[in-house]
């Protein structure tokens, strides 16, 4: 790293053709961009001209910066948790950390050698003081890359939901996994405890799965499991939830629905199961399953977890009782 200051005599080399910077040049920067070159002719006495090989840091996260640098040659990158931005020649940065005193917040880095006009802060607030043309364009400077880093973190928040929300889906079934229920059925069940709104929950265990896939392939399973998948969607209304909760398992909640509603929504659950076509990758039929259904009703001063225990009960009375059948839990 180098530096020399900013003379009339001081020479910068953009792409190999040496270029003397002069007042003219400074007043064709965009952020001395409207203002006199004859205004600017004091500058090149204060400002200092640095040189940075590749890869060589100019800033970093919590280091103070007392100069404001304007990119003359070369190329930058801004990089932290939530921005990653090129600098280009005519281009300043480090503006808000000089001005405002506090720690910079990412890196800033030299993609090839780079050189840049420094400007220390008392001289910076010179210009300021003196060029409303400087203020106008510092002004637009930060609010254009507010305005950037907004967008950037809008994408990257929107990246972040999309990953949590493939997170709580099942891949196979398209329905909510068990860590979607793990995060949202207790808040369910506060929710209507509070509200003194009925719920029910729904558990579904499909029948003789083991055998199915031994007689007919796991690739099979998987088509079965994704027709059931499919079947609870069509089936539910918007404001109901279908989760794969393990294996062949099944949780399904549905949210402001008295008893004889939940019993009834069972019951055309098994009976859509079990008339539901099944085709395999030849496109032959393959036979249909059935499932058994245990139901609860949650009681007031009920958990979810408490709530999930009877519904098991019932459905394990379901398949003690022959299967294919709904039973309520008592």
């Amino acid at each position: 790293m180098s530096e020399a200051k900013a003379s009339g005599s001081v020479n910068e080399l953009d792409k190999g053709m040496a270029v003397t910077l002069s007042a003219d040049k400074l007043a064709e920067l965009p952020l001395l961009r409207g203002e006199s070159p004859e205004a600017l002719e004091w500058l090149l006495d204060v400002a200092a001209v640095r040189e940075l090989q590749p890869d060589e840091v100019l800033l970093r996260p919590g280091q103070l910066n007392d100069n404001l640098y304007i990119l003359l040659r070369g190329s930058l990158t801004r990089e932290g948790r939530t921005v990653s931005n090129t600098i280009l020649p005519g281009e300043s940065i480090g503006e808000l950390s000089m001005l405002d005193k506090k720690p910079t917040v990412n890196y800033v880095i030299s993609d090839e050698a780079s050189t840049l006009l420094t400007i220390g802060r008392d001289d910076f607030w010179r210009l300021i003081g003196t060029s409303h043309a400087v203020s106008r364009n510092l002004l637009y400077l930060l609010s254009s890359r507010l305005r950037s880093d907004i967008d950037i973190l809008n994408e990257s928040l929107l990246v972040q939901r999309q990953l949590e929300q493939k997170a709580q889906l099942d891949p196979l079934t398209g329905l909510c996994n068990r860590f979607w229920l793990e995060q949202m059925a207790a808040r369910l069940v506060e929710r209507a405890q509070i509200a003194c709104t009925p719920l029910g929950l729904i558990l579904m265990d499909v029948d003789h799965f083991k055998d199915y896939n031994d007689n007919h392939g796991h690739l099979a399973g998987d088509e079965a499991l994704r027709v059931l998948g499919a079947t609870l969607k069509r089936s539910l209304r918007p404001e109901d939830f279908a989760v794969r909760f393990g294996g062949e398992e099944f949780v399904v909640i549905l949210q402001h629905a008295e008893e004889e509603e939940v019993i009834g929504a069972a019951e055309r659950l098994r009976q859509t199961v079990a008339g539901a076509a099944i085709d395999g990758l030849g496109g032959q039929r393959l036979p249909p399953v059935s499932a058994s259904f245990g139901v609860a009703l949650l009681q007031p001063g009920q958990s979810f977890s408490m709530l999930l225990s009877q519904a098991d009960e019932a459905l394990y009375r379901a398949k003690a009782q022959g299967r294919n059948r709904v039973v309520r839990a008592s």
